[in-house]
């Protein structure tokens, strides 16, 4: 390649919010080794931060779909069916066997706690010797267990929890809570903090001294809190809501300090050994850190946050949006920095598109406790025009999963199984009729050509292609797929391309018959996602690999693309969204130099297919789960009083 064409591929390659505190994935652990925060995330990854915000990557991908953390004797251990430990220092990881299979799991000395399901008991197992030690009694259904001196804590679903004595798994204490997977238990083994709910929707934190079960303390939120941790001096007590940090003096319950929240669910809270730093991580994929004597913040993230899951160009700008915080951003393309954020507090945005040299932007709005839908159109950094949509099916706010312009000033949106078109003025013109044959479909993907000529809606297990033009729908077809991702329309508006767990699928819009298919590895189970190049290659985001299939030439090629999972086409600009917030742009000229030969295989068929069934045992906690308040909640009984057992199976 000559110099000059280097030179100019060099350019094109750049990151958008390259801050340190970033994580590769919804921050499911934050542990402290000295100085540093260790930092697990649910994709696998383990991160090692500095005071300076200097940041290591000590592993990615250790183990996917992470159910648990546990940190020991110099160890991060990763728990999801199997269990791997990452050495801190070498960051080499290893298989560790204990006997079972782990979904829960806490560690102290020769002793683990494990879980091998939801369902199953907690049992005591001897990390050396892998052998069962003793079951903890009446522990059917409990989670998320940590290990405190001699005991154990953890939390059922159904809204009990428990305390247990490490050595001989008695059960010393069973009570009830509004939220049993939000508690914690202060170092000095004297208090426990669990989640509640009042009267209203009021949801509240309760502080009670374990020995005599009498509550000290309840602090009234205005918010639902994601995790709650007790300082290592057990005198303070941090509640971490999305939208604020509160910490409590314990056991008294007086409000120390407020800081602003995260503005996503937080999964995680803990107190470095020395109480000198806070540090908190969830949804938004970024480490946040507070001095304690100042609280003041360590950490500052600009720009997206969370899973970047889609992009849109125009002109000179980028939008992205992330599931993080449902926010959104416009980003100056050449000068590579934020320019200003779509979303916001009471703004969840929902979807972008381009629009020539515009942006639009699908949203729910929620002033007061009101919430409606909304379409924006943006030109550059001003909001030109804004529409409220009218409610969808039962009376709610619509779901918009896909939009963009219709020739003459018009748009197009998808919500609810079908397309409905908007004129110039954002009113309501023409809705498609449902061409899915499920009833209860309230869902479904689209895209369109520049001039919304074409729509292609992928609805339930039907394909349509639609005019929004014309405003009647062209042809359908039944389709099932494997997780599918997509519909993408070409540059020619010809074909459009489908991307599933097995294969890549190109279809024609004229009739919508399949043209070709390219099968791709079936063991990567990462989410996919697919674009078109200029060159009308289809672009398949497959787990770390970007595919580019070129269907009439019969010919395919791979290149790297880790931690990617969204992806626009701008000229021989790629720009990726990736799982830690930012955003890289490369020359796809640069990336062919690198590119190795892919063979032209069919897709297998899908057959059994679907995610983990367990998932995430720290989501049990989310802020949708139903809460209550059980009569009795607040008080403790010995596991032999008339206290309701919740293990009658036992």
């Amino acid at each position: 390649m000559p110099a000059s064409d280097s030179a100019r591929d060099d350019r094109e390659a750049a990151v958008f919010g390259a801050e340190a505190w970033r994580v590769p994935g919804s921050v499911d652990f934050i542990g402290f080794a000295g100085n540093d925060v260790i930092v697990a995330s649910q994709s696998g990854a383990v991160v090692r931060y500095g005071r300076d915000g200097a940041r290591h990557i000590i592993a990615e991908g250790a183990l996917p779909d992470v159910a648990d953390v546990a940190m020991h004797d110099g160890a991060l251990y990763l728990a999801s069916e199997s269990i791997v430990r990452v050495d801190l220092a070498g960051g080499t990881v290893k298989p560790v066997d204990l006997g079972q299979a782990a979904y829960a799991l806490a560690i102290a000395g020769n002793r683990a706690v494990v879980g091998d399901s939801i369902e199953g008991p907690l049992r005591i197992v001897d990390v050396a010797k892998h052998t069962v030690l003793a079951e903890l009694e009446h522990s059917r259904g409990y989670t998320s267990p940590y290990i405190v001196g001699d005991r154990v804590i953890a939390g059922r679903n159904q809204r009990a929890a428990g305390i247990w004595n490490l050595q001989t798994g008695k059960r010393e204490r069973a009570f009830a809570v509004g939220n049993a997977t939000l508690f914690a238990m202060s170092p000095d083994g004297k208090l426990i903090a669990t989640g509640a709910f009042y009267a209203g929707t009021l949801q509240a934190i309760d502080i009670n001294e374990i020995a005599s079960g009498e509550r000290t303390a309840t602090i009234n939120l205005s918010c639902s809190p994601g995790a709650i941790a007790f300082s290592p001096a057990s005198d303070r007590l941090a509640i971490a809501c999305q939208d604020e940090v509160r910490v409590i003096k314990a056991p008294t319950g007086e409000e120390i300090a407020k800081l602003a929240g995260p503005r996503s669910y937080v999964r995680t809270i803990a107190w470095s050994p020395s109480g000198d730093l806070l540090a908190l991580g969830g949804n938004d994929n970024v480490l946040h850190a507070w001095r304690t004597d100042t609280w003041q913040p360590l950490s500052r993230v600009t720009g997206s946050r969370g899973e970047i899951r889609e992009l849109a160009v125009a002109g000179r700008f980028l939008a992205s949006h992330s599931w993080g915080d449902s926010s959104a951003w416009l980003w100056v393309t050449d000068l590579v920095k934020p320019a200003i954020e779509l979303g916001g507090k009471d703004r969840e945005i929902l979807s972008v598109a381009g629009d020539g040299d515009g942006i639009l932007v699908a949203l729910t709005m929620t002033p007061g406790n009101e919430r409606r839908a909304s379409i924006e159109r943006w030109r550059g950094v001003s909001r030109i025009a804004q529409a409220t949509l009218p409610s969808g099916r039962f009376g709610m706010a619509p779901l918009v999963r896909a939009l963009g312009p219709v020739r003459g000033g018009g748009v197009w949106f998808t919500a609810e199984g079908r397309v409905t078109v908007l004129d110039p003025d954002l009113r309501p013109r023409w809705t498609s009729p449902m061409t899915t044959d499920d009833p209860d479909i309230t869902d479904g993907d689209a895209d369109a050509t520049a001039t919304g000529a074409t729509i292609v809606l992928r609805s339930g297990n039907t394909l349509s292609v639609i005019s929004g033009i014309e405003r009647r729908v062209l042809a359908t077809r039944p389709y099932t797929g494997c997780g599918s991702s997509g519909p993408k329309i070409s540059p020619d508006g010809k074909r459009f391309a489908l991307i599933d767990a097995k294969g890549v699928f190109v279809f024609s819009t004229q009739d919508a018959k399949q043209i070709a298919s390219l099968g791709l590895p079936t063991e990567d189970t990462a989410e996919r996602t697919i674009a078109w190049s200029n060159r009308g290659e289809v672009l398949a985001l497959a787990g770390p690999s970007l595919v580019a299939w070129n269907v009439d030439a019969k010919s395919a090629t791979s290149m790297s693309a880790a931690n990617v999972l969204s992806l626009a086409v701008d000229g021989d600009r790629v720009y990726f969204g990736r799982n830690d917030g930012t955003i890289a742009r490369r020359s796809l000229t640069s990336m062919r130099a690198t590119a190795k030969a892919l063979p032209i295989t069919e897709p297998a068929a899908c057959g059994e297919h679907g995610g983990s069934m367990f998932g995430s045992l720290g989501g049990l906690g989310d802020s949708d789960q139903p809460r209550g308040r059980l009569p009795d909640e607040g008080t403790y009984d010995e596991p032999d009083s008339t206290m309701p057992d919740f293990n009658e199976a036992d």
